[in-house]
């Protein structure tokens, strides 16, 4: 198969009631820490303020737009916006789990992240990094030279995708 690597499915979560995933499992990364699930616990946040709970300028931006980007999560978050920025941090320490678990498993020397939640590396990647260095064995922690932010951000996927019909893969 062509998913070699893809950890969003790894299960981060164990509870029950853990996030329903796309695949059908409850818990996996991918429910806890790409743009989608920062995006819903955006809107969860936002909900709960205009409903008395914690002030969020997050309330405002699903007032006025009627939903909530990750990137007005990581705007918000820069700005000050303190139930932003754990959500943020929150997603970080999930992606931690399961990038530590990677390099558990594979020691590599180093990880690349991409999606569209590697535009926000600057609320991410201290977490994560934090994460990783608390979670891994420390002599695959040692191995590892760094934890990146893909080169090609938002694009990194379309690429791949391409270069698997531009480029002659063995068995194909």
């Amino acid at each position: 198969g062509f998913s070699a690597g893809e950890i969003g499915h790894i299960p981060v979560d164990t509870r029950p009631d853990a996030p329903l995933c796309g695949c059908g499992r409850r818990g996996c990364l991918e429910t806890l820490a790409s743009g989608r699930a920062i995006e819903t616990e955006a809107r969860a946040a936002a909900e709960r303020a205009a409903e008395g709970g914690e002030a969020t300028s997050l309330a405002g931006v699903l007032r006025d737009k009627g939903r909530i980007s990750a990137r007005d999560v990581a705007d918000a978050a820069r700005a000050g916006d303190a139930v932003a920025r754990r959500i943020f941090e929150t997603a970080a320490e999930h992606l931690g789990v399961g990038v530590a678990a990677a390099v558990n498993l594979f020691n590599p020397e180093a990880v690349v992240i991409g999606g569209g939640v590697a535009g926000a590396w600057d609320l991410l990647g201290p977490v994560l990094e934090r994460t990783v260095r608390e979670r891994t064995f420390p002599p695959n922690h040692r191995f590892l030279r760094g934890i990146l932010p893909a080169a090609l951000g938002e694009d990194a996927g379309a690429v791949g995708a391409a270069s698997l019909v531009l480029v002659p893969q063995d068995g194909m």
